[in-house]
């Protein structure tokens, strides 16, 4: 088997795409943009009306169903990028095109064997992603990667897979900031943010728990063209893997200190916490894990409050927000202006807190404070 390097992933994405748009393999839904500043924290709403005719896919179940495996060969030939393959450990990837894009170049890393999307990330996992992004810093489009984790991340498939997007968006706002528009959102918010000690750990100054990371990697390993040593290799996986683990266990630890807050209030009630949702955004700067409590916001959009119309209410009925890893990164995504409006109306930090696990962390350090 032949396996791509991670420049060739990179830079046949874009040609891939237009192919695959061009042939039907791939569906293309235009969208507009709209932005909404809380807390000094510029979110993105990325409006997508034929979305509105898409049917809502059930949460997926982490062990294999009868049903088909959209991520399992035969691959549709158009959306199949390539394979990849861990140098270290040995772990296979196969690199697929997203079948539903809103964002150009929208593509996917998959583990070749079925693993569950309720599995943590491994050090391939986390290797093959980060070594994808080095790959693109040095291209008109560099990219970040997200993993949604668990039954209430807003994972869609049960196969084990890591997402990519551009940071670069073609839409940008005409006096919008070209640094800003070059990486997701929330890294822009960081950038904002007077921390103490950007080399520790820390959480974002948010009513949810949303926990980040500097990875402090050294220059040629971010955005070296040359391939990494095999001792690079090592320490980057060794990085990242410590970086994980770190910060899935300030995701567990507020998830416990949740409900055990509960317990206090309400009494003894099941849970289980035996597997957590979460999500997972990593940049070439930053790891972040946002741990979950459910995949919907408790509140449902309120279409009276966006100003639609009886006809448009009964038409399109309110409906509770699905969140996933970019909602926390920044991007949100409606179904249509008025539901953008909505989302504005309730507050973006206010839908995000609901499905996230409140930030009541023990804070040694004063919290950090946004420039903005």
């Amino acid at each position: 088997m032949s396996y791509l390097k991670h420049s060739e992933v990179v830079s046949s994405v874009h040609s891939k795409f237009e192919i695959a748009k061009s042939s039907g393999a791939l569906l293309f839904y235009p969208s507009t943009r709209s932005r909404a500043t809380e807390r000094g924290f510029g979110f993105e709403i990325t409006i997508c009306p034929a979305l509105q005719k898409k049917p809502s896919l059930p949460k997926p179940d982490s062990a294999k169903s009868d049903k088909p495996d959209p991520f399992a060969p035969p691959y549709i030939p158009d959306l199949f990028i390539g394979e990849l393959k861990d140098e270290l450990d040995g772990d296979e990837y196969v690199v697929l095109l997203n079948k539903f894009s809103v964002i150009p170049g929208h593509f996917l890393m998959v583990t070749k064997e079925f693993q569950p999307q309720s599995s943590p990330l491994t050090p391939p996992d986390l290797t093959q992603a980060y070594l994808l992004i080095r790959a693109s810093q040095k291209s008109k489009s560099p990219i970040f990667a997200f993993y949604n984790c668990g039954a209430d991340s807003g994972a869609s498939q049960p196969h084990k897979h890591i997402q990519f997007l551009p940071t670069t968006r073609d839409e940008a706002d005409e006096d919008e900031d070209e640094e800003v528009n070059s990486r997701p959102p929330v890294e822009a918010y960081i950038q904002g943010l007077k921390l103490q000690d950007d080399t520790k750990l820390f959480s974002l100054p948010l009513p949810y728990g949303h926990f980040v990371q500097k990875l402090q990697l050294p220059k040629a390993t971010v955005s070296g063209t040359k391939p990494l040593s095999e001792e690079a290799l090592e320490g980057l996986s060794g990085k990242l893997t410590s970086t994980f683990l770190d910060l899935f266990d300030e995701a567990v630890q507020a998830v416990r200190r949740y409900h055990s807050s509960q317990t206090i209030a309400t009494g003894p009630a099941e849970s289980n916490q035996a597997f957590i949702s979460y999500n997972v955004i990593l940049t070439s700067e930053h790891m972040h894990v946002i741990p979950r409590l459910r995949e919907q916001t408790l509140d449902e959009l309120d279409p009276d409050g966006a100003g639609k119309t009886e006809t448009e209410s009964e038409a399109q009925p309110p409906q509770k927000l699905s969140i996933n890893s970019l909602g926390f990164a920044g991007m949100l995504l409606a179904k249509s202006d008025t539901d953008a409006q909505a989302i504005k109306a309730r507050g973006v930090v206010e839908l995000l807190s609901q499905v996230g696990v409140p930030n009541i962390a023990e804070k040694s350090d004063d919290p950090p404070e946004s420039s903005a």
